[in-house]
């Protein structure tokens, strides 16, 4: 048995010489199953946002050893961070023209998988939006803001399966949601490369974010990224991606609303769509894993007639 695998881990690594192929052995992601391969994917998430800031005394919250006031109310300052909390419900196969083909309820699946995401990202710049003389909003740029996450990194992505969590249950309180988030099983992370961004246009108070919209949603910003690290090997296509905002393709694209206030030491409720194009398996790669297989069968045929 062990010079049989011996025999067929030589076929795989003779396989990928000839081709130049890299052998994968990170285990994938369990969402990876349910993608649409060579297409576009939207995923659907409930976000839950507050606003941290440095603080000049005790603070709220304190990450690696500086303290964070919650700011509820008030004019934006450049350095204030929006941290988030983020369950996906939905993964879409979108067609080319951008219509929904197939959609899939994470959470009603036989064996539901839980994909969550930790969002935190830094007020970089603030611009006024006038009208009619008016400052009527502001419109703010965004990087990492480095207090949890790695640096660069605006969004971190995590899973886990069976999915029992409630982040946003009654009682969970903020703290408790990241904490639980931020424990899962890594699957990515992404964040600003080159022509990335993220920007968002709210209302010159904070305030104006938790005051509620009824059963409206209230567009809020939009986002160009770039895959950072993949423990999961998501298969997603480099710049896969066009986005209008910035005129430039992404490896992910997403845009977010406001739709209420929160609770459980949040301020707001939140939505967010991301879209991103996979990969479909590279024709060498096939031919690797035949020749593979083929010299498996053949050294297994071998010791059956010896």
């Amino acid at each position: 048995m062990k010079n049989l695998a011996k025999k067929t881990l030589n076929a795989i690594v003779f396989a990928g010489i000839v081709f130049s192929a890299p052998i994968v052995t990170a285990a994938p992601a369990e969402v990876n199953g349910l993608l649409q391969t060579g297409g576009i994917n939207g995923l659907q998430d409930s976000d839950r946002d507050r606003i941290l800031r440095v603080s000049n005394g005790a603070g709220d919250v304190t990450y690696n050893g500086t303290n964070y006031d919650l700011i509820t109310s008030g004019t934006w300052q450049i350095g204030d961070v929006f941290q988030a909390a983020l369950k996906f419900d939905s993964l879409d196969w979108l067609d080319g023209a951008g219509n929904t083909i197939n959609s899939q309820n994470l959470s009603s699946l036989a064996h539901p998988i839980g994909l969550y995401g930790y969002s935190e990202i830094k007020v970089d710049t603030i611009t006024d939006v006038v009208l009619g003389g008016s400052v009527v909003a502001q419109t703010l740029t965004f990087s990492g803001a480095n207090i949890l996450s790695n640096s660069n990194v605006l969004v971190e992505l995590y899973e886990v399966n069976p999915d029992t969590l409630d982040i946003f249950g009654f009682g969970v309180q903020a703290n408790t949601a990241i904490n639980t988030v931020r424990g899962l099983n890594p699957v990515a992370e992404f964040g600003i490369l080159g022509n990335d961004f993220w920007t968002a246009t709210v209302g010159t108070d904070i305030s104006q974010l938790a005051s509620g919209y009824g059963s409206n949603q209230q567009a809020a910003g939009t986002s160009g990224l770039s895959l950072i690290s993949n423990a999961g090997g998501l298969p997603i296509e480099a710049d896969g991606v066009f986005s209008d905002t910035s005129g430039f393709n992404h490896d992910l694209v997403g845009n977010a609303s406001a739709f209420g206030a929160g609770s459980n030491g949040w301020l707001v409720n939140t939505n967010s769509t991301v879209f991103f194009k996979t990969t479909v398996p590279e024709p060498h790669t096939l031919a690797l894993m035949g020749i593979a297989m083929l010299m498996f069968g053949a050294n297994s045929a071998r010791n059956r007639r010896s």
